[in-house]
C-alpha cells in the first residue's frame, strides 16, 4: 500500500485511489499518459513498474535439487536397477 502526502490543510498521509470501478471500455479507449508532466506524476504516485527476482547461482540450485529426498531416492532406486544384472 502506497501514501501520499496531502499538503492541504489537513498535513496528512493518504492512501492512493486507485480506479477500481472504471469500465472495460474505459480500458480499451484509454489513451495513456500524452505528456511527460503526467509519465512524472504516474511515477511520483504509484512508484516504477519493476521488479527485482534474486537469481540464484547454479551450484545453489543444484545442492537444492539433488540433496531433495525424492531425488535421493531416484538416484538410489536408478544404482540399484544398474547393479541387478552384476548380481
Amino acid at each position: 500500500c502506497r501514501y501520499i502526502y496531502d499538503e492541504s490543510e489537513k498535513k496528512t498521509f493518504q492512501t492512493i485511489d486507485y480506479p477500481l470501478s472504471n469500465s472495460f471500455l474505459s480500458y480499451l479507449q484509454s489513451k495513456g499518459y500524452q505528456t511527460q508532466d503526467d509519465i512524472d506524476q504516474g511515477i511520483w504516485n504509484f512508484g516504477l513498474n519493476t521488479m527485482f527476482i534474486d537469481i540464484p547461482s547454479f551450484i545453489d540450485l543444484f545442492i537444492e535439487r539433488a540433496t531433495a529426498p525424492f531425488f535421493v531416492f531416484q538416484v538410489f532406486c536408478v544404482l540399484l536397477w544398474c547393479l541387478d544384472e552384476y548380481w
